[in-house]
């Protein structure tokens, strides 16, 4: 599936992969993908990646195994890919 986000959101609830990471509009700061149920567990120590502050694909390719949660950069909006 493919959700779009321009704040912390849920994209995946449970056991998934994160394909790609589009960022649509560029951010002032980098944004985040965290392994994690809800936005509210997401913490450093489930930290995925780092989402970077400009326009493009990003090929993350990883797997979850509580759910897929992002937080786009001040500004950004991205679309994340999963499976």
């Amino acid at each position: 599936g493919t959700q779009m986000a321009w704040a912390p959101a849920r994209v995946a609830f449970a056991e998934d992969r994160v394909a790609t990471v589009s960022v649509i509009v560029a951010g002032s700061t980098t944004g985040t993908i965290w392994d994690a149920a809800n936005t509210a567990s997401a913490s450093n120590a489930r930290r995925l990646a780092a989402i970077p502050m400009s326009v493009g694909v990003y090929v993350i390719n990883m797997p979850v195994a509580y759910g897929i949660v992002v937080t786009p950069g001040t500004g950004m909006t991205v679309a994340v890919s999963y499976s």
